[in-house]
């Protein structure tokens, strides 16, 4: 949201976006987006940039990472080289770059699913005037 008033403010002006998110019944008040602006980055936005740096180079080593190594095999390396970082960050901050390992089996992650509620014709038959009628690509 702060990344939207920043954007248009030029054009609009902070004031004049928040009461249009106002009216939307998102409520900000102009000051709290000058408080949140003005603040400074808190110690774990500090260290995440940089462990973000570190975690890179070892997932893109050709010896360590070779950019096939999910979280555990990135963190082994980190912890051998004499870094005192904890696995889950290790797998947050992966996560936050788009790093992922390759998975053995071959299998990919399926984000979507099937839209149960639209109604499919039989295989390879296609409803015309109340009649089914063969198709030669189904």
């Amino acid at each position: 949201m702060v990344d939207f008033i920043t954007a248009d403010k030029k054009v609009y002006g902070v004031a004049l976006v928040c009461r249009v998110f106002k009216a939307h019944g998102v409520k900000i008040a102009s000051s709290t987006y000058y408080v949140h602006v003005k603040r400074l980055p808190s110690r774990r936005e500090l260290s995440d940039a940089d462990w973000c740096e570190v975690i890179e180079v070892v997932f893109l080593d050709p010896f360590k990472g070779r950019s096939v190594a999910g979280y555990t095999k990135v963190w082994h390396p980190l912890k051998r080289d004499g870094h005192q970082i904890v696995r889950c960050t290790v797998e947050r901050l992966m996560r936050r770059l788009g790093l992922k390992g390759v998975r053995r089996d071959g299998k990919r992650v399926i984000t979507t699913r099937a839209d149960g509620s639209v109604l499919h014709p039989p295989h390879g038959l296609i409803v015309t005037s109340s009649r089914l009628n063969r198709t030669s690509y189904g």
